[in-house]
């Protein structure tokens, strides 16, 4: 039987969650260039560029559309998506699967071959459901730049061909995009502890204290006492900030939308112990 001691090792991890406002915010970015995509000259067709392809670790995928080095707007390569006179309710688009924690700001270059091409550029908190953020009419064919603020709590942008634009009486309309930069806020995150030790990870990349986390990040968390020491609960302050079970030592935290403190309460392992002796023959 354990029992609560009065004196407690506090084993305190201090989450400085991403918020408006706050002193200890930072912005982190992610640039795609396509570079190191797969490129392809099929555009009436699906395609896919893994994260091994991106050049930020974000995976894509296309509709309409393929990585072309044809009217490149930077480096070798641009994303192009086309629209078809062929197939007029068949709109082109680019969007990241997998996620950007924090996401705050996307920024791009993009191009039109013809003005009567209108842009749509939309959000997502899951990758499925999209609110349309902002369409763009271009003044002529020269290149753009772009720059739109993304509601908190999205994770997922897509850019591409806008059904209010006048489509192609014959042959297509090309929208090209490149430079794509992801900007997201981080707070640090930082841990302690005494009579005791804890892990943090996120995904197969160990956390540091002093680290730079996103807001909405998951990490799992590992809180292990010393000899003598054992877990009693995890104690979370901050808005949105949670853990999956307070009363579990491998867990996992969820970074909220400010300032949180994660502590680990241990408390001296009291365990009692039965002892049965049998009676030995011959003794």
């Amino acid at each position: 039987m354990k029992k609560r001691s009065l004196l407690k090792t506090m084993l305190l991890l201090c989450a400085l969650v991403a918020g408006s406002g706050s002193v200890w915010a930072e912005t982190a970015t992610k640039t795609e260039g396509f570079e190191t995509a797969t490129k392809g000259s099929t555009y009436n067709s699906t395609q896919a560029y893994t994260t091994a392809q991106s050049d930020c670790g974000i995976a894509w995928t296309m509709y309409y559309g393929t990585v072309s080095s044809d009217v490149k707007l930077a480096g070798s390569q641009s994303a192009q998506m086309r629209w078809y006179s062929s197939a007029k309710t068949n709109y082109g688009y680019i969007a990241n699967t997998t996620p950007v924690n924090g996401l705050s700001n996307i920024a791009f270059k993009a191009k039109v071959s013809n003005v009567a091409l209108k842009m749509e550029v939309s959000y997502s908190s899951n990758g499925t459901n999209w609110t349309v953020l902002a369409t763009k009419t271009f003044e002529n064919t020269n290149e753009a730049s772009c720059s739109y603020d993304i509601p908190s709590g999205n994770k997922y942008v897509k850019i591409g061909v806008s059904s209010s634009g006048t489509a192609p009486s014959s042959g297509n309309y090309k929208l090209t995009i490149d430079n794509v930069v992801f900007s997201y806020t981080t707070h640090e995150l930082t841990f302690s502890a005494t009579n005791g030790s804890i892990a943090i990870t996120d995904g197969d990349v160990t956390v540091i204290s002093g680290s730079q986390v996103a807001e909405g990040t998951t990490l799992n968390v590992v809180a292990s006492g010393n000899a003598g020491y054992a877990f009693d609960e995890w104690s979370v302050t901050g808005t949105g900030s949670s853990v999956a079970n307070t009363s579990n030592a491998s867990t996992t935290f969820n970074m909220g939308t400010a300032n949180a403190t994660l502590t680990a309460i241990f408390v001296e392992d009291n365990t009692e112990y039965t002892v049965t002796c049998n009676d030995a023959s011959y003794g």
